[in-house]
């Protein structure tokens, strides 16, 4: 992960002002972070959509994105090319459906990709200790 990307990373995350730890974390429990700091986040724009609080709804959403934009652009193309493309494109996928039900406040489809970003958090922190150094 580039440094840049942890910059970003570290930038959505403050702003969203759920965790004071960011700066000591290391590469993979602030990607742990980000994925947190996204679920919850897409909760609060599904609490925005029930409620009809627009500006909760956008807002949350809004740092849902920043912090998918981290997360992808944090990803390592050059040592893990197979699974970095496939999330990139899950990324993306999720993005694409957070924005379009943003538009039509569909929180159905919010509640699907917010299950996929939970099945990708269950999956980085089951990584084993032993092997969490080499991401």
């Amino acid at each position: 992960m580039s440094f840049s990307a942890y910059q970003q990373g570290l930038k959505a995350y403050r702003q969203s002002n759920t965790y004071a730890g960011v700066e000591c974390a290391d590469p993979h429990h602030l990607i742990e972070m980000l994925l947190n700091g996204v679920s919850e986040h897409m909760a609060k724009a599904r609490m925005g959509m029930r409620m009809r609080d627009t500006v909760m709804k956008c807002s949350s959403i809004d740092k849902s994105i920043a912090i998918l934009d981290a997360l992808r652009s944090s990803l390592d193309f050059d040592n893990g090319l197979e699974i970095a493309k496939n999330l990139d494109e899950l990324y993306d996928y999720i993005q694409r459906t957070i924005i379009d039900a943003k538009l039509n406040n569909d929180e159905k489809a919010m509640e699907s990709v917010a299950d996929l970003i939970n099945t990708i958090r269950q999956a980085w922190v089951s990584i084993p200790t032993d092997q969490r150094k080499q991401f």
